[in-house]
């Protein structure tokens, strides 16, 4: 039997894997492009286009949320 240990694996403070920001986001995100689907016909592949264009950004400030790449960058530290 193969047993891995997780130890570099550690849960935000509570417990909770998204914020409740993060989650409000989320929401309001698929909220938006429901309205564009159903009230303004957008047609789903612009909408697919569209949230394919916008995935690299939004990753991107979700994933330097906490500032921490920023900082070990400047101090030269390197968190193990």
């Amino acid at each position: 039997m193969n047993t891995h240990s997780h130890e570099s694996v550690s849960k935000p403070q509570g417990g909770l894997v998204v914020s409740a920001k993060t989650f409000g986001v989320c929401l309001s995100l698929i909220a938006i492009a429901l309205i564009a689907l159903f009230v303004f016909k957008v047609p789903v592949n612009t909408l697919l286009l569209g949230g394919v264009l916008l995935a690299c950004p939004l990753l991107h400030f979700w994933m330097m949320r906490d500032g921490e790449h920023g900082r070990t960058m400047k101090d030269g530290e390197h968190k193990h």
